[in-house]
């Protein structure tokens, strides 16, 4: 396991708030680079992130019909 970096609270704090703008972001950074053409398995590869956040970030939802057949609904881009 590696080394925490024994930081000031000061330092911490900073240390969060360049995090959370960077990551402010995401959310349309991955719906622009989906709708610009790339898949949900490249951008999951590229980021980290995973394919389920993807499909939450895209709007994506599962309907369950009443015969239990699920369909898919990708509000993301046009197919």
């Amino acid at each position: 396991m590696a080394a925490v970096e024994e930081l000031t609270l000061r330092q911490a704090r900073e240390l969060l708030s360049e995090w959370a703008s960077v990551t402010a972001s995401r959310d349309d950074r991955v719906r622009t680079a989906y709708v610009s053409g790339v898949s949900k398995s490249e951008i999951s590869r590229l980021t980290g992130i995973a394919r389920t956040t993807i499909s939450r970030i895209l709007g994506e939802a599962d309907d369950i019909g009443a015969d239990g057949s699920q369909t898919k609904h990708d509000l993301g881009r046009a197919q």
